[in-house]
């Protein structure tokens, strides 16, 4: 009976998470997701030898029935890579949890909820973002990008502020529940308040948008801007089809309102499907064909996602990434180009690579696994360039970053270019190769977060959806759904604005390693004593 009850809590457990995260819209059931897991480590019994290995794939169960009912669509892609990236994640999940429990039997209840929390986000989620299986996507944090209402305050925070309030709420919650008869007091009172309390703060933030400070409507900081979404099947037709007919039907949405003076028009990730030599990129047919374009429209500056290369001699040749043919060493990447009448082309190189698809984690160790497994995403397999250096793009009317595909989940990532000096973020992309799942929507509904963090207007442009225009509080002002055709023009407003978070990144995990390596040093420190004793 115990072992049934232990797999209906994990079962509630998972299927909170599941009903919380986008896109079903129950976000709220997310400071209840850990409860059950809480309940599970109060009745369990450590009388056997084995009790932290049976409670480890107790947990493991249910975190790895939560990452495949939220990211089963990267099975689309890959079954190998899909169920990788489940198990890994589900593994550093219950690691922490076990390790909490550990404490929890020699240091009480108290500080089982510290270490949780702190361990959450120093083991969990911050490594995500900085190792070579980077895989940031559930972060707790990004529960709340379709209720931004509710995260405001994400401008001093970003994502790992929205993990810290998460974990505390389910501590407190628990806790308030677990009490054998609740007394409205002042200190569950208390309690209660911190809950609300980031709540009402970003309630405060939207009564008192500052329009003056992100100069909307100031027609003086005004930029038309076209997003183009082709929607071109990534199985049948994106490949297939001849670059002259998706240029044709890329024209043709521009043309559909010729009195539109765009200023900067976006094409998604990977619209120049065949790359190019980044040194003899203006002898190539297509790119004349994009110089027409602009022949027509000569104060406009066109951003299109494209596949290079580079020619490396010396010392470089020997970088992992670097390809050899016929005894030329070069490197491919993902990249954007930036191209103008006026002023010669621009290129940004994708640095936030995906894992396996893109460049092969650890290669000296994992190499051979991904030759016997490729994981083939825009008909490529890694290893991919990267970008030397965070680089935006210029233009006469002003800064913006051009943030490819995966990239855009890094918080941090993204602000680094604001800091350098973005008025504006865009964001290109190609998600139809996940198909019609939780995939596109969710990597749309991130893109939300770091127009937020970073209090910028953000325009998106994704091949076949969703490509959208999001002002600087999250809110979505037109898009062009999932599976569809069209463009949008529109207009933004630039500004100069640094915010919070732009400008210190993500120091709550950082404060959240610190206090971990505390804790665990003072472990250290106490075990050595007592073997001494």
């Amino acid at each position: 009976m115990r072992n049934l009850n232990q797999i209906l809590l994990c079962i509630l457990s998972s299927t909170l998470f599941f009903l919380s995260w986008p896109p079903n819209g129950f976000p709220f059931l997310i400071f209840f997701s850990f409860i059950p897991l809480f309940k599970i480590i109060k009745n369990f019994s450590y009388q056997v030898k084995t009790a932290n290995l049976k409670l480890f794939l107790i947990l493991f169960f249910n975190f790895l029935l939560t990452n495949f009912l939220l990211c089963y669509w990267v099975i689309k892609t890959n079954v190998f890579g899909g169920i990788f990236a489940s198990f890994y994640n589900a593994f550093f999940m219950a690691l922490v949890l076990l390790l909490s429990s550990i404490i929890k039997k020699k240091y009480g209840e108290k500080h089982f909820y510290i270490s949780l929390i702190i361990f959450w986000i120093s083991i969990v989620e911050f490594p995500h973002l900085n190792w070579d299986f980077s895989w940031p996507w559930l972060i707790l944090g990004n529960v709340f990008s379709n209720s931004i209402y509710l995260i405001q305050w994400y401008e001093y925070t970003g994502v790992f502020g929205g993990s810290l309030w998460i974990l505390l709420s389910n501590v407190i919650i628990y806790n308030l529940i677990d009490q054998d008869s609740f007394k409205f007091n002042s200190g569950n009172f208390s309690k209660i308040l911190v809950i609300i309390l980031p709540v009402i703060f970003s309630q405060l933030i939207i009564n008192f948008k500052n329009f003056k400070d992100l100069n909307i409507n100031d027609s003086n900081n005004e930029i038309k801007i076209s997003i183009v979404q082709p929607n071109f099947d990534c199985y049948t037709e994106k490949f297939q089809l001849s670059q002259d007919i998706q240029f044709d039907r890329v024209d043709s949405l521009i043309n559909i309102d010729r009195n539109f003076n765009a200023k900067l028009t976006l094409l998604p990730e990977n619209f120049l499907k065949k790359w190019m030599w980044e040194s003899r990129l203006m002898e190539f047919k297509i790119i004349n064909r994009l110089d027409s374009l602009l022949k027509k429209k000569p104060t406009m500056f066109l951003l299109t996602g494209a596949t290079t290369a580079q020619i490396y001699k010396g010392k470089n040749k020997y970088k992992y990434s670097v390809r050899n043919k016929n005894n030329i060493f070069f490197e491919v990447f993902n990249s954007s180009i930036l191209f103008s009448k006026n002023i010669p082309h621009q290129i940004y190189r994708k640095s936030k690579l995906i894992p396996g698809a893109e460049t092969i984690p650890y290669p000296n160790i994992f190499s051979p696994i991904f030759d016997r497994f490729p994981i083939k995403i825009d008909n490529q397999i890694g290893n991919f360039g990267r970008n030397d250096s965070i680089s935006n793009f210029y233009t006469d009317v002003g800064i913006f970053s051009s943030i490819i595909c995966y990239e855009s989940i890094y918080g941090e990532y993204v602000s680094k270019f604001v800091k350098k000096g973005a008025n504006w973020i865009t964001i290109i992309t190609n998600d139809g190769w996940w198909g019609d799942s939780y995939g596109y929507s969710q990597h749309f509904a991130y893109s939300r977060l770091r127009a937020l963090e970073n209090r910028k207007f953000l325009v998106r442009s994704a091949n076949t959806g969703i490509s959208a225009v999001i002002n600087p509080f999250g809110e979505i002002l037109d898009s062009l759904s999932y599976n569809k055709s069209g463009i949008i023009n529109t207009n933004i407003y630039k500004n100069s604005k640094i915010t919070f978070y732009t400008m210190y990144g993500d120091y709550v995990a950082r404060i959240s390693i610190l206090l971990s390596l505390v804790y665990f040093i003072n472990f250290f420190i106490n075990f050595k004593k007592k073997k001494l004793n």
